[in-house]
């Protein structure tokens, strides 16, 4: 048995349909879905590697942010694909509007490792501090995952990287990574 879309439901004449947005209430409302919720997943990614070399000052990683409201509490995911060589490593840490407090803990290379296997490192701080991960010249991952509170501002939650130590071969955070947001007030 086939189905079709019925593509202007609730409305029986497609041009009746209201545009944008207020399309999406309709047929939420129509179907019984909490608009109040549709907003609380966010994400970023990386479409392109960028590198940071002889630098310990952090640079914005494109692509791994999302807005965040005033007064609201946000958890989230951060799947970091890099390469770093052992004496340089890498540092990660966040921007946000004025007020906001940070509380975040990794999983990573260590960053005393000399191989990529069996050197993994749990790192946690509280609010403003920096991640540090290790490297070995290979690719590896590291796992952040944290909480925003927002207070009396909105703006943009942003990952930023450099080097731990300054270096003249690059340390790269790669394309693909993600950070998924969601929203918990």
């Amino acid at each position: 048995m086939a189905v079709t879309a019925n593509r202007s439901y609730p409305y029986p004449v497609a041009g009746d349909s209201p545009a944008g947005h207020t399309q999406i209430q309709a047929l939420a409302t129509a179907v019984d879905v909490d608009m109040a919720n549709v907003d609380r997943w966010q994400s970023g990614y990386m479409t392109a590697d960028i590198s940071v070399t002889s630098s310990t000052a952090l640079v914005d990683a494109t692509g791994l942010s999302f807005p965040v409201a005033a007064n609201h509490r946000y958890t989230f995911t951060a799947n970091l694909f890099y390469q770093a060589v052992t004496a340089s490593r890498m540092k990660i840490g966040w921007t946000g509007p004025a007020g906001a407090v940070f509380l975040h803990s990794g999983i990573g290379l260590d960053t005393g490792a000399s191989t990529i296997t069996g050197a993994s490192n749990v790192l946690s701080y509280a609010t403003s501090g920096l991640l540090v991960f290790g490297g070995t010249a290979s690719n590896v991952m590291a796992v952040v995952t944290g909480s925003v509170t927002t207070v009396g501002n909105a703006g943009t939650f942003q990952l930023q990287f450099a080097q731990s130590i300054s270096g003249a071969i690059a340390t790269t955070l790669r394309m693909s990574s993600t950070i998924i947001g969601r929203r918990l007030t």
